[in-house]
């Protein structure tokens, strides 16, 4: 077999060869699918075994781990063996064999096991489906937070020059493993156009985030349906085959006819050559489209067309609240700079920090630069020029590394590097530096199970920037699981002295009156319950959950109970 070189840095095999510069990897692959697949495997084979893939494989897991039914190790097992009866199989069969022999190939060059690569293939297939099975059982599950992305697209009197530039933010679970190892993969197949993914190591796809060479570029957004099925065709599939065959707006829109989802998904699609931009909006089975208006579009993970608005889940008043935020801000930069936006603008897009709900600049929260941003990217696709960013999450607020895609598939000598772009408003200050603590305590929690770790490292957040309310309630509600009862009281006092959203208030009311009864403080508690209720537009399970409290006091058992929503501050259940 043979053998993987190294010379100058450089990786090669089987034509195939990996460098990396400014902190991205660049992987370029020819041959046919399967080949190009195994080449992967071969040559990041170390950084796929400590990257992404590895603790994607781990989510489902962790995610029942921190629930009630995942305190019990009998119940987390039958919970998995049904979540791999009900969901993982079905789906699983409805991958076609040509994308499976793809799948055995990558798994078969990075010396992974075939069957764990194909449960992360369609792993967000399964999310979404269990949320929408438990909303429809009416049980109470919170943590979903964690699914964002906001893009956008601006062409003609929109831009500095008139040219098409699209951005994209990748938010999603997975800190410190995608964003380890950022890779751009440039794919020349034996039949048919090159195309590039913008990914991570192992994570081979260019149907969440690509280009072909046609100029167009496609990103995907989750949405939370309520419409969904086993029955349909896996997103990365539906993807890949839009990037792969896709010469206009009109051919991949032809072909998110052909293949429904399982889940409910955005896709964002934009053509170099005329300048335009859809975004199609589908669940199982519906599908809407919305054209570029004036030259911009935007996009977070709310509907928008009034077709899929009917089946959306607003399972988590929070998530609601963050997707719309997103969405109207990134509305707002872009009409606000209309004929200004070019790279360096876009950049800023992808890297804003403003809550439109209090009006201030924050680390986190209701904001476009989400904390669990694993990869930003801007692309020029008249120009056939991408920057995509190369720090650790949030990836927006670091370094953005240009490349020319065509320079990058037939290389040139002497090439002449595009201009970097650096974060000079957030990366490096205190605010930055605690929410990376921030970030570290949240994979404490979540990934290590350790608590004790997770409520240092919130110790140090909030001591790096005060007047950041999330860090506040997070540590307000782990003191109380703790057991320390009068530091969560003073934490979550503290975080009402800050501005937030009226939920915001109207949930650290009602944890502070919890505080109180467990201080044994009773009238004091009650006040606090009162107090939530006068939000007239709460989530039902909070004014449920205040409701009760003024009928019976909090108890330390149900304390221990709490599991810990860390992109959202707010428990998984009440």
């Amino acid at each position: 077999m043979e053998e993987v070189k190294t010379v100058k840095g450089k990786r090669y095999f089987d034509g195939a060869w990996l460098e990396k510069k400014n902190g991205i990897y660049l992987l370029h692959l020819k041959g046919d699918n399967c080949q190009m697949a195994y080449q992967h495997g071969r040559l990041m084979k170390d950084e796929i075994r400590d990257g992404f893939l590895h603790i994607l494989h781990r989510y489902i897991k962790q995610l029942i781990f921190h629930t009630r039914l995942g305190r019990l190790w009998p119940a987390r097992l039958l919970a998995l063996k049904y979540i791999h009866a009900k969901f993982y199989s079905p789906i699983i069969k409805k991958i076609p064999p040509e994308y499976r022999d793809e799948v055995y190939a990558l798994a078969d060059g990075a010396g992974l096991p075939r069957r764990m690569i194909l449960e992360t293939c369609v792993i967000s297939d399964v999310l979404l489906n269990s949320l929408a099975m438990l909303y429809h059982n009416r049980m109470q599950y919170r943590r979903h937070s964690a699914l964002g992305c906001t893009s956008f697209v601006a062409a003609n009197r929109a831009t500095v020059d008139g040219e098409l530039i699209h951005g994209r933010n990748l938010d999603f679970d997975g800190m410190g493993y995608w964003d380890k190892y950022p890779t751009v993969v440039f794919c020349q197949p034996e039949e048919g156009m090159w195309y590039v993914m913008f990914t991570t190591a192992g994570f081979h796809s260019a149907g969440n985030t690509g280009i072909n060479e046609s100029g167009i570029v496609l990103n995907t957004h989750i949405n939370l349906s309520a419409d969904t099925s086993t029955r349909g065709t896996p997103i990365w599939i539906i993807g890949e085959k839009v990037i792969r065959k896709a010469r206009s707006i009109k051919d991949a829109i032809e072909t998110l006819k052909k293949f429904r989802p399982t889940v409910g998904w955005t896709f964002v699609i934009s053509d170099a050559k005329k300048k335009d931009a859809v975004s199609v909006e589908l669940s199982a089975k519906n599908m809407s489209v919305r054209r570029m208006d004036g030259g911009i579009l935007w996009n977070s993970n709310n509907y928008i067309s009034e077709e899929l608005k009917e089946g959306e889940l607003c399972i988590n008043r929070s998530t609601s609240l963050n997707f719309e935020a997103r969405y109207r801000r990134m509305k707002d930069l872009l009409e606000q700079n209309y004929g200004k936006i070019d790279i360096p603008k876009a950049i800023e897009f992808l890297g804003d920090h403003w809550d439109i709900y209090t009006n201030r600049t924050r680390a986190t929260g209701d904001v476009i630069a989400q904390f669990n941003n694993l990869m930003s990217m801007i692309i020029s696709s008249n120009e056939h020029k991408f920057w995509i960013a190369n720090g650790p999450a949030p990836a927006c607020n670091s370094t953005y590394v240009g490349f020319d895609i065509l320079h990058e598939m037939t290389p040139v000598k002497d090439e002449k590097p595009l201009s970097l772009y650096k974060d000079k408003k957030f990366y490096g200050t205190r605010n930055y530096q605690g929410l990376r603590k921030y970030i570290e305590a949240e994979g404490a929690y979540f990934w290590d199970n350790d608590c004790g770790k997770a409520y240092k490292l919130l110790s140090e957040a909030i001591a790096l920037d005060l007047n950041e309310p999330f860090y506040l309630q997070t540590k307000g509600l782990l003191c109380l699981k703790l057991g320390k009862f009068e530091e969560a009281k003073e934490v979550l006092n503290r975080a009402l002295g800050l501005p937030q959203n009226d939920h915001k208030i109207a949930t650290n009311h009602l944890w502070l009156g919890r505080s109180y009864d467990l201080l044994k403080e009773r009238n004091k508690a009650l006040d606090e319950y009162r107090q939530t209720l006068q939000n007239n537009d709460l989530d039902h399970r909070i004014r449920e959950s205040a409701e009760m409290g003024l009928l019976k006091a909090y108890s330390s058992r149900k304390a221990a109970r709490i599991e810990i929503d860390f992109y959202s501050g707010e428990p998984i259940e009440y």
